[in-house]
Parts: C-alpha cells; structure tokens; sequence
C-alpha cells in the first residue's frame, strides 16, 4: 500500500469527493435536459428490463406470462419503482440508476483504498467517474451497472484476509451477480484465488454463499415457469450472432467511444508491470494483482469470444480498468511521492475534464426521441384505454403511460420461437431466423390478438414473409400523417 504524507491523504480525500460528485453530475445531466426521460444509449434494452419489471409487479411472471433472457435480479430491483404508472416508473428507472452510478462510485473508493492506498484510490475514482461507457449506462436502466458495483464490491470485501464469514459473504456477493447477469459469474474467478489457499472449507464456504442467494433469487421464478433454464440458458447459447463479430471489427467499434481505447492501451501498459510488482510485493499486493489479473483476463475472453457484442458490454470492464489505474498509480508511488500540489493538480484536472464532459455531452439523437414523444402522445391520445396495442419495443407503450402488451422482449421472444420449432438444428444468421416458421407464426398470432400494431422500424427487423402479408392484409397506416416523418403505426382494418 501507498503511504503518503498527511496533508496529501486529507487532499486526496477531498479530490476523491469532488470527482464522485463530478461522476454523479455527468451521470444526470442528460436527465434535465428535453425529453428527459428518453435521453438513453439504447432505448430497447432499458424499455426490456423496465416494462419487465412493471408488468411483474401487476401480476405477471417473467418466464412464465413472458419471455425474458436474463436473470431475474434487475427486475425485483427495478420493482421498487416499477408500482409507479408506466411512464412514472420509467422516469424514476432513471434515477434510480443515477444513484446506482453514485454507490458504485463510492465503492469505487472504498476497493482501491483498501488495498492500494489513498493516492492511488483517487487515479480508481478518476477513471471510473469519466469512463465514458459507464457514463452512458449509469442514467438507463441496465445489467452493467449492477455487475460493476458488485464486482467493487467483492473486492472492496477481500482486502482483508479471508476468513470463512468473509468466504461466505464473498461468494454471497458472485452470487448476486450471476443473478443480475450470468457472465457475473466469472467473479468466481478472484473468489476463488483468495480462498484457495484458506483450504477446502473455506472455497466451499464460498460455494455455498453463492449457492444460497442464486437459489433464494432464482428458484421462485423457477418454480413457476417450465421455460426458465431453456431461456436463461439455451437461448444464449442457441442464439444468432449479432453486432460485431470479428475480432478487429469489435475492437474498431470499440475505438468509437473516446476512452475505451485509451483504457484498454492502459490495461495492457498495467499487465506489463505487474511481474515486477508480484515479485517484490507482500502476499496482499500479490493477493490483489492475482485475483485482478484473473477478473481482466476473463472479461477479455468474455467480450471477444461471446456471440453477440454491443457497447454496454464494454461498460463491465470500467471496475477492473479502474482498480488496473490505480495499480498502476502504486506501482509508481515509491518513484513519485504524490504531494499536495499533485493532488491538487489531479483535482482541477478530473473537475475540469468532468465538466467538458457536460458540456460535450451528447444526448440520444434529436430525432430519435423526437419520434418516441410523437408515438407515445399518438398512442395516449388516439388509442382507447381497454384496447390491445401492440408495440414491438417497450419503451413506446412506457411513453404513452400503457403496460406492455404480450412480450417486453420481442426480439428474444421470437428467437426463441425460432430456436423451439427446430430443437437441435444450429441457429441460422439472424434475419433468417426471424424469416422461420416459428418465429413468423409467433409474430402473425400477436397480430391476431390486437387491433393497434406500433411498428417502428423493429417491425421491418423482425417480420416474416408471413406477417408482412397478414400486415399489408389486415392493416392501415393511421401515423405518422401523410407527408410527415415517425415511427409508423398501424390499425386493423374495419370489416
């Protein structure tokens, strides 16, 4: 650990709270802008995991009454705002997940404090506060932040040596995370480094932690919906490539956003140090560059090997990126003493970079949510209370103050209609999946069953020969109004 001179801890304490409170204004400046509510990076995923969590609070069970790939732990969190009308609950989703991005913020602090010292827990707080994927999710409802917060905090748990109450709570702690996100459980990894060495009993203390709280998370839903392994499970190893799938072309979209490249050069400037590190290290540090480097390592695989990519993913690695910055600050402390004046440096240096960060910021596109506002006042104003309508993504329906109708997840739902009409064939590429019959007998019986089809350009995604026709058969354009631009919307034709 890092010692430093008095002054320079009461300073780096200071620039620490300065850069959580930047971090936590970046997060919610969007929100006060405009469509307020709408400002997102995707607004299909969040829409996903928020209708989820309105309709399960209704009564209606996830895996059971509708499909959801992915575990059940964002849904009881979002619960706590989802009782809220639709629109409401969305709104605070929000909000919700500002203040998510605060605590992970702090636990940011508190992980590489603990282990590494103040100086360099202040380099942790930078990065992760101006990390500008972790920026972007940190104001949506998604799976990222949960994992990243969790994962901060396993670490944050084991500076200390590892007692079995400590296994315990540690593996406690993975298994949340596998309940947010199944890919959470490759925090197993630095679980298990730090145990193995306490001896069988103390890994199996671990084990039966994460056993206990996947199971009191999971079995309910499990018990109630014969799909959930199938859509848990073999969905995502079923399921069609999708986003970048080349090495090089992940990396290159990668590249897009400002800092990832810049923290994957990092991350590979720390690697290279730690051997020199390990070895004139106590067992702590080497406790800390070993469960580190294992955590890294398994992300890396995760996210150029897993079937499909988007940049959220990316979002995961900001905790490791952090606690890798601030190794690197360690490794350099006995070269570079921090001083107050240094301290001070790296304090106007965040605050400033933060609020050119504000002032950069870049909203979800004009337009974009210019169309989801025109769509949800169209459908609120237009479309009868007790009528079906069916919108193909969530968020639409969240607009005009309505619960989502049949699927939140359209996409993952027809997949895995495709995936179930040919048990044991490999999934095709993804436009003909959508084109097979299960999927498109799927998306005609959702048409059957409502009179309103909201159908955006996720419409010309996923549809089938087969509902293309019952749609050009049975339907009329009713918005946008000729001449004008929107998100189309549809409505059966009067017999």
């Amino acid at each position: 650990m890092l010692r430093t001179h008095p002054t320079a801890e009461r300073w780096a304490r200071l620039a620490a709270f300065a850069l959580v409170a930047v971090g936590v204004l970046v997060r919610a400046w969007p929100l006060l802008h405009g469509h307020a509510w709408l400002n997102a990076p995707d607004l299909y995923d969040d829409g996903v995991y928020v209708g989820a969590a309105v309709k399960f609070v209704r009564g209606l069970w996830p895996y059971r009454d509708f499909v959801l790939v992915h575990p059940p732990g964002l849904t009881l969190l979002l619960s706590t705002v989802a009782w809220l009308p639709p629109s409401d609950a969305y709104v605070a989703a929000r909000w919700l997940f500002v203040g998510v991005g605060a605590v992970n913020l702090v636990l940011c602090w508190w992980a590489a404090e603990r282990w590494l010292g103040r100086w360099p827990a202040v380099v942790a707080v930078a990065t992760y506060a101006l990390f500008v994927d972790v920026v972007s999710y940190e104001r949506g409802a998604y799976l990222e932040p949960l994992l990243n917060g969790l994962g901060l905090l396993l670490f944050a748990l084991a500076a200390k040596d590892v007692s079995p109450r400590r296994a315990l709570a540690l593996g406690a702690v993975v298994g949340a995370m596998g309940c947010v996100k199944l890919v959470g459980v490759l925090w197993a990894l630095p679980v298990l480094a730090w145990t193995w060495r306490a001896g069988p009993r103390t890994v199996l203390r671990a084990v039966v932690g994460a056993l206990a709280v996947g199971l009191a998370v999971a079995l309910p839903f499990w018990l109630r919906a014969p799909g959930f392994v199938d859509q848990l499970v073999g969905f995502h190893v079923w399921r069609p490539a999708d986003g970048p799938t080349a090495l090089w072309s992940r990396l290159t979209s990668t590249a897009e956003r400002h800092w990832a490249p810049l923290s994957f050069l990092l991350l590979a400037f720390v690697a290279a140090a730690l051997f020199a590190r390990v070895r004139q290290s106590a067992a702590p540090a080497r406790r800390f560059v070993i469960a580190w480097s294992l955590t890294s390592a398994g992300l890396a695989v995760f996210l150029l090997t897993s079937r499909t990519f988007w940049l959220e993913y990316v979002s995961v690695a900001a905790g490791p990126i952090a606690l890798g910055m601030a190794l690197a600050a360690a490794s350099l402390g006995g070269a570079l003493q921090p001083r107050p004046l240094a301290l001070a440096l790296v304090l106007a240096l965040g605050v400033g970079a933060g609020f050119a960060r504000i002032a950069r910021v870049r909203q979800k596109a004009t337009h974009v949510v210019r169309e989801v506002a025109e769509l949800g006042a169209f459908l609120a104003r237009e479309v009868p209370n007790d009528a079906c309508v069916l919108t193909l993504e969530p968020v639409w329906a969240l607009a005009a103050g309505r619960v989502p109708h049949g699927e939140v997840d359209t996409y993952g739902a027809l997949l895995l209609a495709a995936k179930q009409s040919a048990p044991g064939t490999p999934a095709p590429p993804l436009a003909d999946a959508f084109a097979t019959p299960g999927a498109d007998t799927t998306f005609t019986r959702w048409l059957d069953g409502c009179d309103w089809v909201a159908w955006g350009r996720r419409g010309d995604l996923q549809a089938g020969p087969l509902t293309r026709a019952k749609l050009d058969a049975e339907f009329e354009l009713v918005f946008p109004p000729s001449g004008s631009s929107g998100l189309p919307v549809y409505r059966r034709r009067l017999r």
